[in-house]
C-alpha cells in the first residue's frame, strides 16, 4: 500500500511539473540527438518536412490512469517536457486543424522509437505529421482505423442485394487545398478491400465523389451518389469527412451512399 502511494504522489508531482508546456529557454534547445536524464525532447515536422509548432504532446505512464504530463511545440517545433523521477513513460503527439469549418484532431506519426522509457535515461521522441499510411502496431490492413488518413464508408442502398457491394469503386477528386494545403490527386478505390466497406487511408480534403460498379467479366456501370439515404442522388457529390465522433484524436470518417440509376 506504500508503495502504491509513493508512486501516486510521484504521478502527481509529475502532472504540477509537466503543465508548463514547452521550455524553450532550456539550454538544450527542446531537442538532442542523445537522451538527457530526466527530460523528453525532439521535434515534430509538418507533412512536408517543416517545423510543426503547436503539436501536443503527451507523456504518459503506460499503467495508471491519468497519468499524463505534456507540453506544445513551439515555432521551431521543438518541445521539452520535464519529468519527475522514478516513473516510465510513453510519448504521442497531436494537431488540431480547422479545415472548411471542421476542427480535426489528427494523430502524428512517431519518427523512431516508440518504446517505453524511464525517467533516470530520459528519451528523444520525434514525429512527423502523416496523411496517410499505416499506425504503428496495428497490422489489420483491411481496418480504416489502421492508418492515419480518413475513413470512407460506402452503403448500397439500391437494396434486394442486386450488387455485389465488394465490386463498388470510388472515385475522388480534389476540390481544393487537402488540409495541410497540397495540391492532392485523383484516387479511385475499390470498396472490396476493405472490412465493412469502409475505405481507408484517404488524405483529409474536401472530394468530389463518384461511384461505378466494376463486375468482373461484366460491364462497368456509374452509380448515382448522396450524402445521405434521404436525400437527393447525383452522378457526384462534395463530401466532406466528419472529425472523430468520440471527440478524440482519430481518422476522420465520412458516408457516401450509392444506387443503381434506374
Amino acid at each position: 500500500m506504500q508503495t502504491n502511494t509513493f508512486v501516486m504522489v510521484v504521478l502527481l508531482g509529475a502532472g504540477l511539473l509537466g503543465c508548463g508546456g514547452s521550455n524553450s529557454g532550456d539550454s538544450d534547445g527542446g531537442i538532442n540527438v542523445n537522451p538527457v536524464p530526466g527530460k523528453v525532447t525532439g521535434i515534430a515536422l509538418d507533412s512536408q518536412g517543416h517545423p510543426l509548432a503547436g503539436a501536443e504532446i503527451d507523456v504518459c505512464n503506460p499503467v495508471f490512469f491519468d497519468s499524463c504530463v505534456g507540453g506544445t511545440t513551439g515555432a521551431d517545433g521543438r518541445y521539452s517536457v520535464d519529468l519527475q523521477a522514478t516513473n516510465v513513460w510513453t510519448v504521442s503527439a497531436s494537431i488540431k486543424k480547422t479545415y472548411n469549418g471542421k476542427t480535426y484532431c489528427l494523430d502524428l506519426g512517431p519518427t523512431g522509437s516508440t518504446d517505453t522509457f524511464s525517467s533516470s535515461d530520459g528519451a528523444v521522441r520525434n514525429f512527423h505529421w502523416k496523411l496517410t499510411g499505416q499506425r504503428p502496431g496495428l497490422s489489420d490492413t483491411t481496418q480504416f482505423s489502421s492508418f492515419y488518413g480518413a475513413g470512407l464508408s460506402v452503403a448500397d442502398d439500391t437494396g434486394n442485394f442486386v450488387m455485389n457491394d465488394k465490386y463498388i469503386e470510388v472515385t475522388l477528386v480534389p476540390s481544393g487545398p487537402l488540409v495541410d494545403g497540397s495540391a492532392g490527386s485523383t484516387l479511385t478505390l475499390p470498396v472490396g478491400d476493405w472490412n465493412s466497406y469502409v475505405i481507408g487511408d484517404i488524405p483529409l480534403g474536401r472530394y468530389t465523389v463518384s461511384a461505378d460498379y466494376a463486375p468482373p467479366n461484366g460491364a462497368k456501370t456509374s452509380l448515382l451518389v448522396g450524402t445521405s439515404s434521404f436525400g437527393q442522388y447525383a452522378p457526384s457529390t462534395v463530401l466532406d469527412f466528419d472529425p472523430d465522433q468520440g471527440g478524440t484524436c482519430g481518422s476522420p470518417e465520412g458516408t457516401i451512399h450509392v444506387v443503381l440509376p434506374h
